[in-house]
């Protein structure tokens, strides 16, 4: 298996390919669920935010020929570029996984994914984003960078 990586943290577990995925503006996080009436609604700004992940995370799997609806393990770390620390940072990843599965890159996300995340303050020179890197894990192949 010439060029695999071998990752200790979880294991003897192998990188294949990696998905990239940038996209700019303040995180938004997953907002509860509203029911109004008997009606459950997702809030607006939620819904919105998780179109945008899925676009650019399409036009990423273009890009990078990510095949569509990767049915295998996966790795996905999330780092946040946020204004707002106090911001919960898990409900933005929650947001960004359920992104990744409507866009197509990943088929489901209920067993078979490791994530973990970052969270990093954007000062007034940095500009606020998620930067997302998808692994597939279990193939010979090498490390995201």
């Amino acid at each position: 298996m010439l060029g695999a990586t071998r990752l200790g943290a979880i294991g003897d577990v192998l990188v294949s390919q990696c998905l990239v995925v940038t996209v700019g503006g303040e995180p938004v996080p997953t907002a509860r669920v509203r029911v109004n009436g008997g009606r459950a609604s997702t809030p607006r700004r939620t819904v919105e935010y998780q179109a945008m992940v899925a676009r650019a995370a399409r036009h990423a799997m273009r890009e990078q020929r990510w095949p569509e609806r990767y049915d295998g393990p996966v790795r996905i770390s999330i780092t946040i570029f946020g204004a707002n620390l106090n911001t919960d940072g898990d409900n933005i990843q929650k947001g960004v996984v359920d992104a990744l599965v409507k866009a197509g890159s990943i088929r489901d996300d209920c067993l078979r994914y490791v994530r973990s995340g970052s969270w990093v303050y954007a000062g007034e020179s940095d500009k606020p984003g998620i930067v997302v890197n998808v692994e597939m894990l279990g193939q010979p192949g090498g490390r995201c960078t």
